[in-house]
C-alpha cells in the first residue's frame, strides 16, 4: 500500500500534528480535492474530533458532509457498485413508453437515466435528500441529453406530490432511510394512481451480503456487526422480510410480493481503486473506531488483502444479496 501524507507512520499521532493535517485538509479541501480529509480521518483516531472543534460544527454535521463528499469523489464506483440489479428492478416496474415515473432516492440518477430512456414518451422525476447528488444527477442527464428526467431535492417520504401525479414509483437501494416507514410509503403510494405500480430493491440482511461481512472480518475480526432491530433506518432497513410486508400492507399497498436476488457487487475496477473507496466509507469508519494507530494499520492492510483477493478480469466483485419488492396502488 501507498502511504498518503495522512499515512499514521509519518508522524506521531499527536493532537498538534493532528490540527496541521486537518488545516492542510481543509485547504485541499476547499480547492476541490476531497479524498485528503476522507483519508485524514481513516487514518488518525483523532482527526475526526478535531475537525469538529476547527469548524464549530456537531459531530453530526460532520458525518454528513464526510458522507456527502465520500458519494462525490467516488460516484462512477458507486453508480457501477449495484448497476447489475438495474434490469431486474426495472423489468419488475413493467415500464411502459408513456409513464410518468418517481425515482425515490435517487442519488445521482444512474436508475432514473436508464429508465428515463425506457420512458420515451413519458418522464422520470427523481427525489433524493441530498443537494449536491441532485445537482450530480442533473449535469449527468444533461451530458446524455436527457430531456425527459428532472430531479429535486427533498424527502421522498414527505414531498408535496400532486395526487395520483405518477404510474410507477422505484427505488435501487434507496427507500430503506425513512425514519418512519409507514407513513413515508403511504405518503408515496397516494402520489401514484390508482393501480400505480411500486418496485424497489432493498439488501437483504448483512450475513447474506458477501461485501459487508468481508469487510467487517477484515477490518474487525471476531466483533460482530451491531445489531440493528428490523426497520431500523439504514441500509438494512428493508432487511426482514415480515417487517417490509407488514410496512407496504400498513402503507395501503396490495399484491406485495418480494423475491430473492443475487447479483455480485463492483466495489472498484483494481484492488487499490476498491481500497480508496472502501476504506473510507462509514462502515470502515465504524469498524475502525476505537483502534489505536497500529491497529488501525493492520485492520486497513488485511482490509487491501481481501480487497486484491477478489480481483477478477470484471472488477473487485463480491457477493450480495437483496429483495426485489414489488406492489401496487389498489
Amino acid at each position: 500500500m501507498q502511504p498518503s501524507f495522512t499515512d499514521p507512520t509519518a508522524a506521531p499521532a499527536t493532537a498538534a500534528r493532528t490540527s496541521q493535517l486537518v488545516d492542510r485538509a481543509l485547504v485541499r479541501l476547499a480547492a476541490g480535492d476531497r479524498r485528503t480529509i476522507l483519508e485524514l480521518v481513516r487514518d488518525r483516531a483523532d482527526a475526526l474530533a478535531v475537525i469538529q472543534a476547527s469548524l464549530g460544527m456537531s459531530p453530526q454535521a460532520v458525518s454528513a458532509d464526510l458522507a456527502m463528499f465520500h458519494s462525490l469523489e467516488f460516484e462512477d464506483q458507486l453508480e457501477r457498485q449495484t448497476a447489475r440489479y438495474d434490469e431486474s428492478l426495472l423489468d419488475a416496474a413493467r415500464l411502459e413508453p408513456t409513464d410518468r415515473v418517481l425515482a425515490i432516492g435517487c442519488g445521482s440518477g444512474p436508475a432514473a437515466r436508464v429508465a428515463a430512456a425506457r420512458v420515451t414518451a413519458g418522464s422520470v422525476h427523481g427525489i433524493d435528500i441530498s443537494t449536491a447528488q441532485v445537482q450530480r444527477a442533473r449535469e449527468r442527464s444533461r451530458a446524455e441529453h436527457l430531456a425527459n428526467v428532472t430531479y429535486e431535492t427533498g424527502d421522498a417520504g414527505s414531498y408535496p406530490y400532486a395526487e395520483a401525479s405518477f404510474d410507477v414509483a422505484f427505488s435501487r437501494f434507496g427507500a430503506m432511510y425513512f425514519s418512519h416507514p409507514v407513513p413515508a410509503f403511504a405518503h408515496i403510494r397516494g402520489a401514484l394512481r390508482p393501480g400505480g405500480r411500486l418496485a424497489l430493491v432493498a439488501w437483504r440482511d448483512a450475513t447474506h451480503n458477501e461485501w459487508v461481512t468481508a469487510v467487517a472480518d477484515a477490518l474487525a475480526p471476531g466483533r460482530a456487526l451491531p445489531p440493528r432491530p428490523p426497520g431500523t433506518p439504514g441500509a438494512f432497513g428493508l432487511a426482514e422480510e415480515g417487517h417490509v410486508r407488514r410496512t407496504l400492507d400498513g402503507a395501503g399497498f396490495v399484491d406485495v410480493a418480494l423475491e430473492e436476488r443475487s447479483e455480485p457487487v463492483e466495489l472498484g475496477p483494481d484492488g487499490a481503486s476498491a481500497y480508496a473507496m472502501v476504506s473510507t466509507q462509514t462502515l470502515a469508519g465504524d469498524l475502525l473506531s476505537g483502534l489505536d494507530a497500529a491497529e488501525r494499520r493492520q485492520a486497513l492492510s488485511r482490509l487491501r488483502d481481501v480487497l486484491d483477493a477478489h480481483q477478477t478480469p470484471d472488477g473487485v466483485l463480491f457477493g450480495s444479496a437483496c429483495w426485489l419488492v414489488t406492489a401496487r396502488r389498489p
